[in-house]
């Protein structure tokens, strides 16, 4: 019997400028990520970050912005919901992953990730990463 294994990229640095000193109720969006040459199943976020003394939702939300042709992106309020960080703990890092393909159903060939920081407090520390999905071999 084959063994069928998934084919997952190396993990690729995601560029999000201001995103390790964001401060509390403020967003930061990602460079544009282009996956048409890469076509992949899923694309998988990972965010880690580290608040200050944290207050209120105490929690990192993670967002798809799409685009089709990599000029026009989904404003804020048209932006899909990845999923949310806790980050319950002051200064404390935490980390978790978001599907693409789980909180969407597709990939689109062009996006931007915004993270919007509800910690209470201001990051000290943060950095998001990618790896994508490219189908499965034998």
């Amino acid at each position: 019997m084959p063994t069928i294994t998934v084919n997952w990229s190396a993990p690729s640095a995601l560029t999000v400028s201001g995103l390790a000193t964001l401060g509390s109720g403020a967003s930061a969006t990602s460079a544009t990520l282009n996956l048409t040459g890469v076509d992949p199943t899923d694309l998988v976020v990972e965010l880690e970050a580290t608040p200050g003394t944290v207050s209120g939702n105490k929690q990192a939300l993670v967002y798809l912005k799409s685009s089709f042709d990599g000029t026009s992106f989904s404003t804020d309020a048209g932006d899909v919901l990845l999923g949310a960080l806790a980050l319950p703990t002051n200064a404390t890092q935490q980390r978790a992953q978001f599907s693409v393909s789980a909180a969407l159903g597709w990939v689109p060939p062009y996006l931007q990730i915004r993270i919007v920081n509800e910690s209470g407090a201001a990051l000290t520390a943060a950095a998001c990463d990618t790896i994508t999905q490219t189908g499965v071999s034998t």
